[in-house]
């Protein structure tokens, strides 16, 4: 299931209720679980669930529920970052504790306005740009993510008239953006208000990251402002964050010592050697990160230079 369902409670290993954003997804997971042979247990899911476009009375007040850290909150889908692609349970717990940690260093609060085109099935769009904006009084704008796709260009000028100061992209947005802009310019569109446009969910490319800055610099869109970022489903989203206004910067490493157990080189002669990476801050707080060997022992740091 899509992380969409973290819009209902979930217990054990079965979801009391389940809401589904689109028909489309629902007919999906039909036609899967007939291909699968689930049609039984989809018959048990269909049971408990609704799709989000059926409620349309708003007018009621909800029921607060007061629930312990350790119930299950949602199932996140992990593309295989660390293994194969799997389903990670995340509980309240979790998801608090990485908000906390994560607004620390992001310093996100109620004078910030967001703006993401990213799905709320995407770990990035419902977690970065909605429940950790959400739960710190951050005004929310959601863009849906066919617009984007369809008139990528809207996105920014979007940004420029909300005044937003946090937004988001991985890789592929910026060039999807910087292809249907060509050589225009967006006119009449201000963007110094963003503090933060981060990017993450896939490797970072350098060059992307200074041809976008430096297309858009006559707009007002600060150079600190871009955000690099490092994170998978089984941290909940984030694992690394930059400080706050630092300009980003990469390192420049030769491409054939990379290979596993080999001790990387710095500033490879040959250019040809080279690999630029971006690099993407330091441990979130109330998140580990331990660098280790095959039998998941812990491996010593390399001196200077070769680190």
């Amino acid at each position: 299931m899509s992380t969409a369902t973290s819009c209902c409670g979930w217990r054990a290993s079965w979801a009391i209720h389940c809401c589904i954003p689109t028909p489309r997804a629902w007919s999906a997971w039909e036609a899967l679980a007939e291909q699968v042979g689930e049609t039984a247990l989809f018959a048990q899911l269909k049971t408990r669930a609704f799709l989000v476009e059926s409620i349309t009375d708003i007018s009621k007040a909800g029921k607060l529920v007061r629930l312990p850290p350790s119930d299950l909150a949602f199932i996140q889908f992990s593309s295989g970052s660390t293994s194969e692609p799997k389903g990670v349970m995340l509980t309240h717990g979790n998801l608090i504790a990485h908000i906390q940690g994560a607004t620390a260093i992001g310093r996100f609060n109620e004078h910030d306005i967001s703006l993401s085109w990213m799905p709320l099935t995407h770990d990035m769009g419902l977690i970065g740009l909605y429940l950790m904006q959400f739960s710190n009084r951050v005004h929310v704008n959601l863009m849906p993510t066919e617009l984007f796709v369809r008139r990528p260009l809207l996105w920014l000028q979007i940004a420029a008239k909300k005044r937003v100061t946090i937004t988001c992209s991985p890789n592929f947005g910026y060039r999807h953006f910087l292809k249907v802009l060509g050589d225009r310019r967006l006119e009449n569109t201000d963007l110094s208000s963003i503090r933060s446009i981060y990017n993450g969910a896939e490797p970072i490319s350098a060059s992307l990251c200074n041809e976008f800055m430096n297309t858009l610099a006559y707009t007002g869109l600060k150079r600190n402002a871009m955000y690099p970022v490092y994170g998978l489903a089984e941290g909940c989203l984030g694992v690394t964050f930059p400080p706050q206004r630092e300009e980003f910067h990469w390192i420049r490493l030769n491409r054939h010592r990379l290979s596993v157990g080999a001790k990387i080189e710095l500033n490879p002669v040959d250019a040809r050697d080279a690999l630029e990476v971006v690099g993407v801050g330091h441990v979130v707080p109330n998140t580990e990160l331990l660098m280790a060997d095959g039998s998941r022992t812990g491996l010593p740091d390399e001196p200077s230079g070769t680190s």
